[in-house]
């Protein structure tokens, strides 16, 4: 599907609390939450978003968990397709001129009156207004969302929000989470990215600033460590399941990045929730 036949804004409405959930985004996601709240686990953080918090996902795999509030949870969102953001900040006149290399995959947006007012606006106009229906007129909401981002002098949000407008990297960081779980070679990897493997290994250090390797091994571990926290899998089943050669491979490779073995891990997780 072109994406202009996509829509940009969103309006999630969930009525049911299911735990810590992957999210796998395409593209990169602005959004505040309205109801409830949404915890994101982040390099071994949490971070909780009440109502009124305004965040930013890159695409890529994600972690969060939504918490209902009288039965709901809502928020609202853009989803934004690089070429899209690439197009709209080119059409507007404020300079995004800004190095957003080592960018993190997630931020908070400072409090500010006029974001709120106009996510608020946003969710008034998609239930009543036709409008919304209509691509131009999204556009016309994504410059306005520009122009107050740029208006909060952040350089932690302009940085993400121009890493998201680079269609190249895009696809190839794309390519590299739909093989997070799939053991390609890398002369495979290259190939989907239509890259020799010279190219391939340049681009991933500098999209990713690791190795191959090392940047796979670091996704199936936070995988892991998000299903001890949430499930009873077993460390087999758990291993199995982000493959890793053998359990013996696993708890090495775990307990060299937590200092700590996969069973013993769970259990001082169980043990601070209990308290």
């Amino acid at each position: 599907m072109d994406c202009k036949e996509q829509s940009l804004i969103k309006h999630i409405v969930r009525q049911k609390e299911c735990g810590i959930e992957a999210l796998k985004l395409s593209n990169m996601t602005i959004g505040m939450v309205l109801k409830g709240a949404m915890i994101v686990y982040h390099n071994q953080l949490q971070t909780r978003l009440n109502p009124k918090s305004v965040f930013i996902l890159k695409e890529g795999l994600h972690y969060v968990e939504t918490i209902c509030d009288d039965g709901c949870f809502e928020q609202i969102v853009f989803s934004l397709p690089a070429a899209i953001l690439q197009q709209t900040i080119a059409s507007i006149s404020v300079s995004y001129d800004i190095d957003y290399r080592n960018c993190s995959n997630f931020a908070v947006c400072r409090p500010s009156a006029l974001l709120s007012d106009f996510f608020g606006s946003l969710v008034h106009g998609v239930e009543s207004s036709e409008l919304y229906d209509n691509f131009d007129f999204q556009r016309l909401k994504l410059s306005e969302l520009l122009f107050i981002l740029h208006s909060q002098d952040d350089d932690r949000v302009k940085r993400m929000v121009v890493s998201g407008a680079d269609v190249v990297h895009s696809r190839f960081a794309q390519v590299m989470y739909n093989n997070i779980f799939n053991d390609r070679p890398m002369e495979e990897l290259a190939q989907q990215t239509s890259c020799s493997l010279s190219t391939f290994k340049k681009e991933f250090s500098e999209l990713f600033h690791a190795t191959p390797h090392r940047w796979f091994v670091e996704q199936r571990l936070q995988q892991a460590e998000i299903l001890l926290r949430s499930t009873t899998k077993s460390v087999g089943q758990i291993s199995d399941q982000c493959v890793f050669t053998n359990i013996s491979h696993f708890i090495r490779l775990f307990k060299r990045r937590y200092h700590t073995t996969p069973a013993a891990y769970r259990r001082a997780i169980r043990i601070k929730y209990k308290e």
